[in-house]
This record gives C-alpha cells, sequence and structure tokens, in this order.
C-alpha cells in the first residue's frame, strides 16, 4: 500500500512538472507576440498586425464566422476594453501573413493562447483577406499618473502652454450649446470620440458651473470646421481639460465620426 502511494506521489509530481513548464514555455511565447492596428480612420480600429519573432505581418480572416470574442482578444491586448466588430481590412497589407484560423474564446491573455492553424501555416491565405477589427473608446489608462499629464500625453503643463478657453455656442440659453474650445488663439470644436460625463464636468467647471446636466453630440457643424482634441480622458476634478489625458492637440478640418459635443450645464 506503501509503494503504490509513492508511486501516486511521483506520477503527480511528473504531471506538475510538465504544466509548470508548458505555462512558462507560453508565457515567454506570449512575450513575443504583439499587435497593433493600421490604416485605420481613428486609433481603435484598422488593419491587424502582429509581430511573430519579430517581424509583422497580417492575420488572415477566417473562413468560419468571424467571432466577437477574437476581437475582444486582440482589443484587450492594445488596453482597449472590449472589441465592437471584426471583418475585412479597408485598406490591404504587405508582407508576410503569419497566422489563420484564429478563433479565440475571449478570456485569453494574448492571441497566441488561442485556437488557429499554426504560426506561418497561411497557404490560400491572400491580403484581401486581411483582419480588421474595432475596439471600443479609448484606451484604458493603467497608470493614475497619467490622468494627471499636460497637453502633449506625457508632459506637465508649463508656464508657456498656450490659454485654453472653452464656451457653448448656438444654445437657447448660455448653459447649453456645442462645445468650442480655443487652443494656441483659435476656436474649434470638439469630436465625440467615446466623451463621458467626467470630462464634461470639467468643461462645466471652467465655465463656473457647479456641474453637468447633459451630454448630447450633433452631426453637423454650423460655427467652424476646425475640430481640436481626440479622445479626451478627465477624471472629473481637473480644473482645465488642458490638465486631461489625450491624443494631443490637433488642428482637424472636421471629425472623421461627423459627431461633435454638446453640453448642458447645471445652473
Amino acid at each position: 500500500m506503501v509503494h503504490f502511494s509513492f508511486v501516486i506521489g511521483i506520477l503527480l509530481l511528473v504531471f506538475t512538472s510538465i504544466q509548470v513548464r508548458a505555462t512558462v514555455r507560453l508565457d515567454k511565447q506570449s512575450m513575443r507576440i504583439a499587435v497593433r492596428l493600421v490604416d485605420g480612420r481613428s486609433p481603435n480600429e484598422g488593419r491587424v498586425e502582429v509581430r511573430y519573432n519579430g517581424t509583422w505581418g497580417t492575420i488572415c480572416k477566417s473562413k468560419r464566422r468571424s467571432y466577437i470574442e477574437t476581437a475582444d482578444v486582440i482589443c484587450k491586448m492594445l488596453n482597449y476594453k472590449r472589441g465592437v466588430r471584426i471583418g475585412t481590412a479597408l485598406v490591404k497589407g504587405t508582407g508576410p501573413i503569419l497566422l489563420k484560423g484564429l478563433d479565440c474564446y475571449g478570456g485569453e491573455r494574448s492571441i497566441d493562447e488561442c485556437p488557429h492553424d499554426g504560426w506561418l501555416n497561411t497557404n490560400g491565405c491572400h491580403h484581401r483577406q486581411d483582419v480588421r477589427v474595432i475596439c471600443h473608446g479609448r484606451k484604458l489608462v493603467k497608470n493614475t499618473i497619467r490622468r494627471k499629464v499636460g497637453l502633449q500625453g506625457n508632459q506637465r503643463p508649463s508656464a508657456q502652454t498656450p490659454p485654453i478657453k472653452v464656451r457653448l455656442a448656438g444654445g437657447k440659453t448660455a448653459n447649453t450649446g456645442i462645445l468650442e474650445v480655443r487652443y494656441n488663439g483659435k476656436w474649434g470644436l470638439v469630436c465625440n470620440n467615446d466623451w463621458d460625463m467626467k470630462d464634461v464636468q470639467v468643461i462645466c467647471r471652467m465655465l463656473g458651473y457647479p456641474g453637468v446636466k447633459k451630454l448630447k453630440t450633433t452631426n453637423f457643424s454650423p460655427f467652424n470646421c476646425r475640430s481640436w482634441l481626440v479622445n479626451n480622458s478627465c477624471t472629473g476634478g481637473e480644473s482645465s481639460i488642458g490638465l486631461c489625458s489625450n491624443d494631443g492637440w490637433k488642428k482637424r478640418l472636421f471629425c472623421m465620426s461627423g459627431k461633435y459635443v454638446v453640453v448642458t450645464c447645471k445652473t
């Protein structure tokens, strides 16, 4: 009986050792994998490119139904909350096609943990089948220090920072209207790329109102066509949107989404 227990113990030890080695190999493999979105209309969408063993290439769209869980894994690797859509790329890629048959369950840490047909096993694939995904909103901010940064994403405001002003235009009352921001001496509208009540709370504070009542969007720009700010991210406690995280102050002739921020503040 003792001899039998000893054998069982040895077998369990060997099995555990195999599991540990497999996990270590998987972690090392996953570290070699990176993804990016390119040729998209905004930072959160585009053709998926994957880096495997130091080489960037595309993913071939599976002939099976494209599951949103696969987009979830790709988007989470890029620090987005989840995937919104998966399909065929609008702009074909170039270079190698590295992967096909990708079919994730949604809980994987990396696409390399998902079922697929094997790396470089892409016979029959063409770039017209390159995968495209759309991720939800803006990237999640893992470091709270980033939410306190200045205008260019990783710099603090200084004395040389141009003053930022805001106003609400075209409303029936002074506390409501299309949001306009003056940056570097020029007024522009704001693209509504995933703005939320925390962002608008800062706007109302800058205008001297006690809080925000409503956030809406409009699909036209009757005042001017210059647009500032994409993917703004405030905590709600800032005294100015210049203290919020964003993708940088960039002049745009129009919003790709066609939607602009409309604010109503509490009085």
